[in-house]
């Protein structure tokens, strides 16, 4: 079963797969009430950040396994200035990276099979999660239902992410779990002419 957490806030989208094992993809920033309840509610098994940001990244719990992109890893156990906005790096210090993901990887569980695609663009370490079998994909902020993430920020990339986004619309998708805004139905490749 999948859990949602649609974040209205500077906190990003929260998804726990409770399965066999209890995955929790992102964690938003650690500093809502509410999001700390949800998170706390289960028993975790493994966090799965699908990028550095602090928005994604800063409610990580303690005490849990934390997998990130290989590419973003190292900026997340150090905390640097592409994890984290300027009036937060006093309190950011980073989390210990348990398991680098790269391309390919798998993270599975009785009932899900999720596959690592590493989606540049966001960042130089994003990632998303696709279940082939059940056609969902959890994108972070490589792709939201009406758009797509940020470049400007720091290893942000207009043309990787371009690159990222239209291997995306060549899976079967039906639907997104995004980094931000709603889940639910997304073309792809009317967002790729949309924006690029």
């Amino acid at each position: 079963m999948i859990h949602e957490y649609i974040s209205y806030s500077f906190d990003s989208n929260v998804y726990v797969v409770e399965d066999s094992k209890t995955i929790l993809i992102d964690a938003g920033t650690g500093m809502t009430d509410s999001l700390r309840r949800f998170i706390t509610s289960f028993k975790i098994d493994l966090v799965v950040n699908t990028h550095c940001h602090i928005d994604h990244v800063g409610g990580d719990p303690e005490n849990v396994p934390i997998a990130i992109g290989e590419k973003d890893a190292d900026d997340l156990e150090k905390g640097t200035e592409k994890t984290v906005y300027d009036f937060l790096m006093p309190f950011f210090k980073g989390f210990k990276v348990s398991k680098r993901l790269k391309e390919g990887d798998t993270i599975e569980t009785e009932n899900y099979r999720l596959e690592v695609l590493h989606t540049p663009g966001h960042t130089e370490g994003s990632i998303c999660l696709y279940d082939e079998a059940k056609k969902i994909i959890f994108s972070g902020d490589t792709l939201f239902i009406d758009g797509i993430g940020r470049t400007d920020l720091p290893s942000g990339d207009e043309k990787e992410l371009k690159r990222s986004l239209e291997r995306l619309a060549d899976l079967e998708i039906e639907k997104v779990y995004p980094g931000h805004g709603e889940s639910g139905e997304c073309d792809i490749n009317r967002i790729i002419e949309m924006w690029f």
